[in-house]
């Protein structure tokens, strides 16, 4: 290939974002020939390059210069050599640009000139650094989450954070690269999530649902998760966040323990235990209080005073119970306790005489 030739197919280049040139193979590798699309990609004519030997490695940045200038010399090693690399455009900002060279010889094997080509790719470097910047910012929210959090693609992880790897006990988040997904998941689950992945792929939002992830030794974990879909390096993904629930299941287990304690006494005693809220509606009877009222628990629990117990009783209790409920002291003075009898709308009567 030579110059004329070259110049003999400039037409195809017409229009394009492709810059073509030939340089020296030595000295400051002074430009020989360019195609006139430089103009449009950076601002100099091609007269600009051909009039000063030293134009081009000038025009690099002085941050990339030492690191192209010394590339360039694998090209006598490989007879090509590609790089990336900002050069000056004539506004003075910078553009990427994409640098592919080759290495023309005689028949002696020396070196003749360098052919090669240019392309701007200043708008991929900053989509690429812009989804850098947005995946770094994504990787220290989810390192400060308080929820586990990892990523798979194609079902299988490529991120996870701490948080998850103290919730499932494994030494730290890489361990869990590469893994299936599904394997994190109990046996009996995994159909469920397998329906519930297809949905998320598909666009649809999940709602909030509790199943149970295995631990490293075995164990389970049970955990509330839902999932979303992404993009993970230009790839579709799905994020998953999973909270650890174990501890409120042990605290709602323990409370239902101590109800049914609270009911095993209660029940037990010969008297009459209720409690109303500010509201006066009962949270709690004991097996007295419905055998006085003579109604089952369904027909006491969340009622109002008025809905339970007759206008003269209210009236006659409503004193000490409100000064109760102002956490001030109320006493009660002994009296006969008469035996509740049924109205036609069902609730207790009382005598008023004490």
């Amino acid at each position: 290939m030579d110059c004329i030739g070259i110049e003999g197919q400039l037409e195809l280049f017409n229009g394009s974002p492709v810059i073509v040139y030939t340089c020296e193979p030595a000295g400051d590798f002074a430009t020989t020939f360019i195609s006139p699309s430089v103009t449009a990609q950076l601002g100099w004519e091609a007269a600009d390059f051909l009039n000063d030997p030293a134009f081009w490695a000038a025009h690099i940045h002085p941050d990339d210069k030492k690191l192209v200038i010394g590339g360039i010399y694998k090209l006598f090693e490989n007879d090509h050599y590609s790089r990336e690399y900002r050069f000056q455009h004539k506004d003075g900002s910078y553009h990427w640009m994409s640098d592919s060279m080759q290495l023309e010889r005689d028949s002696a094997g020396e070196p003749v000139r360098i052919v090669g080509y240019w392309i701007d790719v200043s708008a991929q470097k900053q989509a690429k650094q812009a989804l850098s910047d947005s995946e770094t910012r994504y990787r220290q929210m989810a390192e400060l989450s308080p929820d586990g959090m990892f990523v798979h693609v194609d079902g299988k992880i490529v991120f996870a954070n701490a948080k998850l790897a103290q919730i499932l006990t494994v030494s730290s988040p890489a361990v869990l690269f590469g893994t299936p997904a599904i394997e994190l998941i109990a046996p009996e689950f995994r159909d469920h999530i397998k329906r519930r992945r297809g949905k998320v792929m598909n666009g649809e939002i999940t709602e909030l649902a509790q199943s149970e992830f295995l631990r490293s030794d075995g164990s389970r974990v049970p955990v509330e998760r839902t999932g979303a879909l992404i993009t993970w390096e230009g790839e579709p993904a799905i994020l998953v966040l999973i909270r650890d629930v174990s501890e409120r299941e042990a605290a709602a287990e323990a409370l239902r323990e101590s109800r049914d304690q609270l009911r095993l006494v209660t029940d037990n005693l010969p008297v009459l235990i209720v409690y109303i809220d500010a509201q006066k509606r009962y949270r709690f009877a004991n097996k007295t209080c419905a055998e006085w009222y003579a109604l089952p628990f369904r027909d006491i629990l969340e009622k109002s005073v008025p809905e339970i117990l007759s206008d003269e009783f209210v009236k006659f209790d409503s004193r000490s119970t409100g000064r109760s409920l102002a956490n001030s002291k109320a006493s009660l003075k002994p009296s006969p306790i008469p035996t509740a009898s049924r109205e036609p709308f069902g609730r207790p009567s009382f005598p008023t005489g004490r």
